[in-house]
This record gives structure tokens, C-alpha cells and sequence, in this order.
């Protein structure tokens, strides 16, 4: 599965969640909620992203290593 239509097919059902769960009854707030879902960024953030090195940082070697490699 890909993941971008994972996260729409998501972003459709928290929306759908959100206007069964909390309607709005009252003529003046009426549409209210549709409209903050559709605003880019009220409910929906993009994702975030972290990008972890393949590596780890050596804070000391013991010298039979060093000399080992070295040779």
C-alpha cells in the first residue's frame, strides 16, 4: 500500500469522524467544521521526517582496534 493514499484515505476518515461526532445543529454554525477541515493546516500537518545517521559516534576506541585497522 502506498502510504500517501494511506494518509488521505486517513485524512477522510478523521474528518468524517469529526462532522458525525460533533455536529452543528445551529443555523449559523452550520458548515463551520467542513470549512475547518478544508483549511490546509487547521487539523492536517504534513508529516514530519527524521533522518537518523547510519552510524554511531565513538567517543573512544580501545588501542587494540587502532592498531588492528591500521595494519
Amino acid at each position: 500500500m502506498l502510504p500517501s493514499i494511506l494518509a488521505k484515505q486517513l485524512e477522510e476518515g478523521i474528518g468524517d469522524y469529526i462532522e458525525t461526532t460533533f455536529p452543528m445543529t445551529n443555523e449559523p454554525f452550520r458548515g463551520s467544521i467542513q470549512k475547518m477541515l478544508e483549511q490546509k493546516g487547521s487539523v492536517y500537518h504534513e508529516p514530519y521526517v527524521a533522518v537518523y545517521h547510519p552510524f554511531r559516534v565513538v567517543v573512544s576506541m580501545p588501542n587494540y582496534m587502532v592498531s588492528a585497522w591500521m595494519n
